[in-house]
């Protein structure tokens, strides 16, 4: 009797490998599909190896970038609260504004449930409305140019929506699907859209599989170009990048320095 037990326990466990191994293969081919759909066209793919740093002090998270009418900065959020700008190598980076008195606070974020709300906030009689529910972790918002339209990254379903301004029906369309998590939207002056692309990566890592780090997209949705982060340790986090005159500035979350790469 004992005999026939352990042949039907190895039969069992033989047949649980299996189905791991099927798993597994279903999960690299669906990567796969992803890095081929990202990366078939060879020509649009910069490849990241030189790049400037702008270093910051004492602080991190150059999370978000911008540049004010006049082509000044860039001005970056950071990590405890403040917005910094720089004013060159002479005098490094200086306090702009400090839009809120809290400082070194600590924020949960619920990414997994559905809770996520689309907002709008009228400047004249600032009041703020809900305008769409259900979203899970809602990330980057971007205006279109004429303003018909609006993009939203819904973080933790690895999408970008779709959401027609003026419309009855504000029930969005997926813009685009996504190879890893997205983060900022960041419009240029030719109102293209790059969607950051967050590694989910530690460090650098020595593989020559597709890194892609960040996307741009047309106004249809179609990719322009992909940043592929070489496996480089300074693009294993990236949260925004905003392209200014054939030059991008990459901010990131955890970073300690503004990445400029120019293409």
């Amino acid at each position: 009797m004992k005999k026939y037990q352990l042949l039907f326990l190895m039969l069992y466990l033989a047949l649980c490998v299996n189905q791991s191994h099927q798993r597994i293969l279903s999960q690299k081919h669906d990567a796969k599909k992803f890095d081929e759909q990202f990366l078939h066209q060879k020509q649009n793919v910069i490849v990241s190896k030189d790049c400037e740093l702008i270093n910051l002090v004492k602080v991190t998270g150059p999370e978000s970038i911008a540049f004010d009418c006049k082509g000044e900065g860039p001005y970056v959020g950071v990590s405890d609260g403040r917005i910094l700008k720089w004013h060159g190598p002479k005098l490094g980076w200086k306090e702009f504004a400090i839009p809120s008195s809290i400082r070194y606070a600590d924020f949960l974020s619920k990414s997994t449930d559905n809770s996520g709300r689309l907002l709008k906030y009228d400047l004249h009689t600032k009041n703020t409305f809900v305008i769409y529910t259900g979203l899970m972790f809602p990330n980057g918002v971007a205006l279109n140019k004429n303003h018909s339209f609006l993009l939203v990254a819904e973080t933790t379903r690895r999408r970008i929506l779709k959401f027609y301004l003026g419309a009855n029906n504000l029930e969005p369309e997926v813009f685009a699907k996504l190879p890893r998590v997205p983060d900022n939207i960041k419009m240029n002056d030719k109102g293209e859209f790059w969607v950051a692309l967050n590694a989910g990566r530690l460090g650098k890592i020595d593989d020559d599989v597709p890194d892609p780090i960040r996307t741009k997209y047309d106004q249809e949705g179609r990719i322009l170009k992909q940043l592929d982060g070489n496996n480089e340790d300074v693009f294993s986090s990236i949260s925004e990048i905003n392209e200014v005159n054939r030059t991008l500035y990459i901010g990131s979350v955890t970073k300690l320095y503004v990445t400029i790469l120019k293409f």
